[in-house]
């Protein structure tokens, strides 16, 4: 008996049966396929999709559980699938069709762009602020840029009219967690490592040296419209400052640009973390008994340059029971944008990829924006026409291409 098998036989005590179809979240397509995810006997989880070989072994044996513990508990049946596959007894399933436009391989134009880290940069920089100032006593400083390739980078920065650079090591794990480490400032032999975790509405930065004495932390949540940035010397508090930025009008309205330009809804709750740059989110909580509860949190990351825009919006569907002793993501679907200028025979145009990332992997798509002269993308621009990159692309002059056959000119 295989492992999986196992588990399947070892299914009772149901909390929770959930029908799902992988593009379920930003699903519009029919690019859709059948899964089933439960949680039972209280602390544990089981999912499958119709690939696997044992799924209809796993819908049996979930039908059969249902009828024999629906009298006796409360079970969760959360979407109509679920509801159609106990009261039916099976549900349809969608096979995949190929879609026009949408990809598994990348362009190199974006590929090479380090994304994860260029979106977080702001919240380095702000570090860099406060690790810079703890060691050297500057009146005036001010963080210009963070630039590099691989993992070398170095830190531009100013104080007054002298302008400085400072060696800095950044890199990316598997997980999205990005890494830095720092070794000297200006004339002094440091040693401070530090790691950026974000998770839709939220970034948290945390660094220390090697010995422990001095350690610092940067904290944004939109969801809960929290900020703290403090720096510990030997525990004993040197920095702290929990002030917001002000969210101004033309910042609403450029948020709303892109995301209107995106398909996306605005959440609620809105941060602004610096010149440019916000964190977005919200939470729809429904119970359906006190000690269990079925949640949707939808988490955004903008981040907005006079010559490219980065966005980065994260939808989950979460079920919780047993006052948080049980926490399951039932879906999880992330679609991240970039934005950049590109010009072909002296015409202007702006070049979005869109990258989709949920349980079936990733998925590229690209969209080509018609604009009149130059435009700073950090403000709303007016676009004559925009549509969609349906051929295979593997090369920026592959779109170019298209875009000249879609003018109706020569390739």
């Amino acid at each position: 008996m295989e492992l999986i098998q196992a588990k399947i036989a070892e299914v009772k005590n149901l909390d929770l049966v959930y029908a799902y179809s992988i593009d379920s979240i930003f699903g519009n397509d029919n690019n859709k396929y059948v899964g089933l995810r439960i949680v039972f006997d209280k602390n544990k989880t089981l999912s499958l999709d119709y690939r696997n070989k044992y799924f209809s072994d796993f819908v049996k044996k979930v039908i059969d559980r249902y009828k024999k513990e629906k009298d006796k508990r409360k079970i969760v049946l959360l979407g109509d699938l679920a509801q159609r596959l106990v009261n039916d007894s099976s549900f349809d399933i969608e096979y995949n069709t190929k879609l026009d436009g949408v990809q598994k391989e990348e362009i190199p134009y974006f590929e090479c762009d380090a994304n994860n880290i260029k979106q977080n940069l702001n919240f380095l920089k702000e570090a860099m602020k406060i690790i810079i100032l703890a060691y050297k006593k500057y009146e005036t400083l001010q963080i210009d840029s963070i630039e590099g390739y691989g993992h070398r980078y170095f830190v531009d920065y100013s104080i007054g009219n002298a302008h400085k650079k400072m060696p800095i090591v950044i890199y990316e794990d598997e997980e999205g967690k990005i890494f830095f480490k720092v070794m000297r400032i200006g004339n002094l032999n440091v040693d401070i490592k530090g790691k950026i975790e974000s998770d839709g509405g939220k970034v948290d930065v945390s660094w220390q040296n090697a010995y422990e004495d001095i350690q610092g932390s940067i904290h944004y949540d939109a969801l809960d419209k929290s900020v703290e940035r403090q720096m510990n010397s030997l525990l004993v508090p040197i920095y702290y400052d929990d002030s917001e930025d002000t969210l101004l009008e033309e910042d609403a309205e450029i948020i709303k640009f892109y995301f209107d330009m995106c398909g996306f809804e605005v959440p609620s709750n809105i941060l602004k973390t610096s010149d440019n740059s916000f964190l977005l989110a919200e939470e729809d909580v429904s119970k359906e008994e006190d000690d269990q509860v079925l949640f949707t949190n939808v988490g955004a990351k903008m981040i907005t340059n006079p010559d490219e825009v980065r966005i980065k919006y994260r939808l989950k569907n979460g079920f919780s029971k047993y006052n948080n002793q049980i926490n399951v993501t039932l879906d999880e679907d992330t679609l991240e944008v970039t934005l950049k200028k590109m010009t072909i025979d002296d015409d202007n145009y702006l070049l979005m990829e869109k990258v989709r990332t949920n349980n079936s992997g990733k998925d590229y798509s690209y969209y080509v924006y018609e604009v009149d002269g130059e435009v700073d993308l950090t403000k709303p621009f007016n676009y004559k026409r925009s549509y969609k990159v349906t051929e295979k692309a593997t090369t920026l002059e592959k779109v170019k291409q298209y875009v000249y056959k879609h003018k109706g000119g020569k390739e």
